[in-house]
């Protein structure tokens, strides 16, 4: 006679589904040698569809990395390097934190056109000017703001210079 498991196996590998309603076990396409056995022992069978675990790919790579970085030993820093003897030791965690902080750098602060480098003066003081990074005199298409160099409109620009 087969455990509760080995039948659930048995039918999932046939192409049968099982799944619970409440406290019954429900099914289709069992082979019915194996439904006879599914009826007889229920309580079982139950047990073992609420006992199994998710075949989920993701959360089982996901769990068995934890497991790897929690067994990695301490970084043994940069005593070993002459020069940098006094620097802390970082833990993969602090190391993490560090390449996450590099590679996403926080966003450009807001500026004006008129407080860069870049901006020319229109004919009238605080009108409409150019921008000297483009061909077209207008902001650079990466920056988000006013549509227009204008002085004083708030925008958000990489290719923005401190005037000096």
């Amino acid at each position: 006679m087969s455990t509760a498991r080995e039948i659930v196996q048995e039918i999932i590998g046939a192409g049968g589904h099982l799944w619970f309603d409440g406290d019954r076990v429900r099914g289709r396409n069992i082979p019915r040698r194996l439904a006879m056995q599914v009826k007889a022992d229920e309580g079982a069978i139950l047990a073992a569809l609420l006992s199994a675990p998710a075949h989920d790919d993701y959360a089982i790579e996901e769990r068995l990395a934890i497991q790897e970085e929690e067994k990695l030993p301490l970084d043994r820093g940069w005593a070993d390097v002459a020069g940098f003897e006094g620097l802390p030791d970082l833990t993969p965690a602090q190391h993490g934190a560090i390449l996450h902080r590099l590679m996403n750098p926080p966003p450009p602060a807001t500026v004006t056109c008129g407080s860069c480098a870049e901006f020319e003066q229109g004919l009238e003081p605080n009108s409409l000017g150019r921008c000297s990074r483009t061909a077209d005199g207008l902001p650079p298409v990466a920056s988000r703001g006013y549509g227009v160099c204008f002085p004083a409109a708030p925008r958000l620009c990489p290719n923005y210079q401190e005037a000096v």
